[in-house]
């Protein structure tokens, strides 16, 4: 695992609790380590009428057609912030992933 920051040209990340190569999960939600690109932890779940699984493939599909994304690693990163954060966005009691940071 790859635990090293991205050169930072946008906003820096918010405490991290899952890093990987290219995205991490922080306290905020979803943030791309270069600090351009994030989405909160709530709005994962943004339709309530749609099941987890729905909500996955959705973000899956709208981030992998950006040519610049690590399919493999988004994947990941995906999988962790349905983890970590529950369907309104509050941290669930799963420990972060990322070693030094809770």
């Amino acid at each position: 695992m790859n635990f090293e920051l991205a050169p930072l040209e946008g906003e820096a990340l918010h405490p991290v609790l899952w890093m990987g190569k290219q995205w991490a999960i922080t306290t905020y939600g979803l943030e791309c380590k270069n600090g351009q690109y994030h989405i909160k932890a709530g709005r994962q779940f943004w339709d309530k009428g749609l099941k987890p699984i729905e909500v996955y493939d959705r973000w899956h599909q709208h981030l992998t057609q950006k040519t610049w994304v690590d399919k493999e690693d988004i994947e990941d990163a995906l999988h962790i912030m349905f983890i970590l954060f529950d369907e309104n966005g509050e941290r669930t009691e799963v420990p972060a992933f990322y070693p030094d940071k809770q």
